[in-house]
């Protein structure tokens, strides 16, 4: 289907542009991937995909940091603005699902983490949580087909579940393996989301969380966004709870690994 729709997509100005840049090539040589990349950030902005990825395939970095900063002064005061994104980011900010796997296809990240900030306050936002807050719900399914790492799956859960018109997001993530279940049903009770909560509820009797199943570095990476994610309330819990396994573990008949304390040091010694 997207196959279908990227054929049937043409745009004249696109075809202009990427004719202009074909005819300089021919006569100058192959440009350097810094004017490569270049063009294919000027046309994404455009919408001109068919040259952005034309400059990809002559070796434009497919991955190359998209950053823009701007300043705004009103009554209120000065805001600056600053964002550090990605071509796959610009491919969902237009909608553009054909767009975003021609990117994927050619090697960009599916995990890639975009940077927001206003006045040095920074927000960081994944692709999936990105097509969740905005119910792309195609976009979400590519990169969820592509396999975008399950922390990622996690917070995005969270925000459809804040959404009372995102059900069926819920169901797809879901569906996909989303977990995170305190965190998103925290999200659905703040927002008195029923269905939402009944969702989940039901995925996480289906599916039970498996972070102990995981490697420890993922386990350390699931841990740390939990605790990122969750409110001050929820963090005092998680820490609460974590208390009494350890409490339990020490309980047990074990005893923890312990280091001698160190001797103090001889004044004298350390005289001239």
């Amino acid at each position: 289907m997207l196959k279908k729709l990227w054929d049937k997509w043409t745009d004249k100005n696109d075809a202009k542009l990427r004719a202009q840049h074909e005819k300089r090539d021919a006569e100058l040589g192959k440009p350097s991937q810094a004017t490569l990349n270049n063009r294919a950030v000027h046309a994404a902005y455009k919408g001109y995909w068919k040259t952005a990825l034309a400059a990809i395939d002559d070796g434009a970095d497919v991955n190359q940091p998209v950053d823009s900063k701007t300043t705004f002064n009103g009554n209120a005061g000065s805001y600056t603005f600053e964002d550090k994104i990605s071509l796959t980011l610009i491919a969902m900010q237009e909608k553009n699902p054909a767009a975003l796997s021609a990117l994927l296809d050619r090697g960009a990240d599916k995990d890639f983490i975009a940077t927001h900030s206003t006045n040095g306050r920074e927000r960081k936002q994944s692709l999936a949580e990105y097509a969740t807050l905005n119910g792309q719900t195609e976009i979400l399914g590519i990169l969820i087909e592509r396999g975008v790492v399950q922390s990622s799956l996690n917070r995005a859960l969270a925000i459809a579940a804040r959404e009372k018109s995102y059900g069926h997001i819920v169901t797809q993530l879901l569906d996909a393996g989303a977990q995170g279940y305190e965190a998103a049903l925290f999200a659905a009770e703040e927002a008195k989301n029923s269905q939402a909560i009944l969702l989940i509820r039901a995925g996480q009797k289906k599916n039970p969380e498996t972070t102990a199943a995981l490697p420890e570095d993922t386990r350390l990476e699931t841990l740390t966004s939990l605790l990122r994610d969750a409110s001050p309330e929820q963090r005092v819990k998680m820490l609460e709870a974590l208390q009494e396994k350890f409490a339990a573990v020490a309980n047990d008949g074990t005893k923890p690994e312990t280091t001698p304390a160190s001797k103090p040091a001889n004044k004298t010694a350390l005289r001239p």
